[in-house]
């Protein structure tokens, strides 16, 4: 998962960024690359039309596990941009 936490060594934070997140916050705001799994594209795409192929993976339809982690510690979960974007 995408978060302001990536990077941090987990023996200042415990074993779950998610769960070290719950100590402090009632829950977070996700965008869609967090929970929906990206796959790659065989070759690079324009997706948004301004003639620059550089999208290299796209959204499947598998939705990862952030959101049922993220409940079980006890966050809610926004979704909070579903926008699309290359």
């Amino acid at each position: 998962m995408a978060c302001a936490l990536d990077g941090f060594d987990e023996k200042f934070i415990g074993s779950s960024p998610l769960l070290f997140s719950s100590s402090y916050a009632r829950g977070s705001g996700i965008w869609k690359g967090s929970f929906v799994k990206k796959v790659p594209l065989s070759e690079p795409l324009d997706l948004n039309g301004d003639d620059v192929t550089s999208a290299t993976k796209k959204l499947s339809s598998e939705v990862l596990t952030v959101i049922t982690d993220a409940n079980a510690v006890g966050l809610i979960v926004q979704v909070c941009m579903m926008r699309n974007d290359e």
